[in-house]
C-alpha cells in the first residue's frame, strides 16, 4: 500500500512537471501568434545584389519563374516587369493604361495587370498591379547613357506593395525586414530607443521627410531607385551628366537635422528634375547605405539611425500571406 501511495505521488508529480513545461510552451508559442492563430507577420528578405549603379535588388517568383527586381521607393506603385516578363505571365487580368513620367519629364503610355500573387521569399503578397515597362521610360529613367543597371533587373517593387505593412531597410547589412506593425517589429528586430521618429509625408505619389539644413527645410524623397542624394536644379538636362559628377556643382551641408537630431555630413547633387508634382531633393542610396530606415505606412511615421557595423540581423523567418 504505501509503495502504491508513493508510485501515485511521483506520477502526479511528473504529471505536473509536463502539464508546468507545457503551459511554458504554449504560453511562448501562442504569445508569438496573432489573433486566430495565425504566425505573427515578420520576415528578413535578403539583397540578391546590389546594382553597378548600388541599387538593391531582389528575386521575386511568379508562376514559378523567378525575376530579378530593384526596389525603388521613388516608384509609385507595386510591382513592374518587363513586357517581356509579363507576356510570360499566364494568369493577369488586364486593369487599365496610363501615361506614366520620368524626370525628365517625359511620358509614355504603360499597361497595367492584377495578378492573383507573387512571392518575396517567404513573403506572399496578393493581388499586386503589375506595371508593364515601357521600355523608352526606363530607358531614359537612367543618368548616365550607358549604365549596366538596365541589364541588371527587370523590373521594379515600389513603395505602394508595402503600404499597408511596416518595412525596415538596412542596406549596410544587405537586408531589409517586412512585419505587420512597428510593436513586432520591436519586439523581434531592433530596439527603437536609437532611432528618431518623424512624420512620413505621404501623397498618392510619393513618400517624402523633412531634412532640415543650414539654407533651410527640404522636403526629401525617400528613393532607392536613386544611386545619390540629389536636389532639384534647374539647368538643361544636357549637362546632367557633367554636374552630377563634378564636386564644385555640389552642395554640402556639414550638419542636416531630422527629427531635431544631427545627422552630420550631407551631400546633395544637383539634378534638373522635371516631376508633377514637384519635388524638392532626393535622399539616395548613399544615405540609406548609412542609415537604417524603418516606415510605418499605417501610422505615416518614419523612424532613422545611423548604421552600425555591429547591427545585425537577428529576427526570426516566418512565412506568411
Amino acid at each position: 500500500m504505501r509503495k502504491m501511495r508513493l508510485f501515485k505521488f511521483l506520477a502526479l508529480g511528473a504529471f505536473c512537471l509536463v502539464a508546468f513545461f507545457a503551459f511554458k510552451w504554449a504560453i511562448s508559442f501562442f504569445s508569438k501568434r496573432a489573433p486566430g492563430g495565425q504566425p505573427i507577420p515578420f520576415a528578413w528578405v535578403s539583397v540578391v545584389h546590389f546594382s553597378s549603379g548600388d541599387l538593391p535588388c531582389f528575386n521575386i517568383e511568379i508562376e514559378g519563374q523567378k525575376f530579378p527586381v530593384m526596389l525603388d521607393l521613388g516608384f509609385s506603385g507595386e510591382v513592374s516587369l518587363s513586357k517581356e516578363c509579363v507576356s510570360s505571365i499566364k494568369d493577369k487580368t488586364f486593369f487599365l493604361t496610363k501615361e506614366m513620367s520620368n524626370w525628365r519629364g517625359n511620358s509614355y503610355p504603360t499597361s497595367w495587370y492584377q495578378i492573383p500573387k507573387f512571392q518575396l521569399e517567404t513573403v506572399t503578397l496578393r493581388n499586386p498591379l503589375l506595371k508593364e515597362e515601357n521600355p523608352l521610360l526606363k530607358q531614359q529613367s537612367v543618368v548616365w547613357d550607358d549604365a549596366k543597371d538596365l541589364t541588371q533587373y527587370v523590373g521594379k517593387l515600389g513603395w505602394k506593395l508595402f503600404q499597408k505593412l511596416t518595412l525596415f531597410l538596412d542596406f549596410k547589412h544587405g537586408t531589409m525586414a517586412i512585419c505587420d506593425n512597428v510593436d513586432t517589429f520591436a519586439q523581434y528586430g531592433y530596439k527603437l530607443e536609437r532611432f528618431v521618429k518623424v512624420p512620413a509625408l505621404i501623397s498618392e505619389d510619393a513618400v517624402e521627410v523633412d531634412v532640415s539644413t543650414p539654407d533651410g527645410f527640404l522636403r526629401c524623397l525617400l528613393d532607392t531607385g536613386c544611386t545619390y542624394s540629389c536636389w532639384n536644379d534647374d539647368y538643361p538636362v544636357e549637362e546632367v551628366r557633367k554636374r552630377m559628377e563634378g564636386a564644385r556643382y555640389f552642395k554640402t551641408f556639414s550638419n542636416v537635422y531630422i527629427g531635431g537630431k544631427d545627422f552630420g555630413k550631407m551631400v546633395f547633387r544637383p539634378i534638373p528634375l522635371k516631376l508633377d508634382p514637384p519635388v524638392q531633393a532626393i535622399l539616395g542610396m548613399d544615405f540609406f547605405f548609412e542609415h537604417q530606415v524603418l516606415i510605418d505606412f499605417k501610422n505615416e511615421q518614419i523612424y532613422i539611425a545611423v548604421s552600425k557595423e555591429e547591427d545585425k540581423p537577428d529576427g526570426p523567418q516566418v512565412r506568411f500571406d
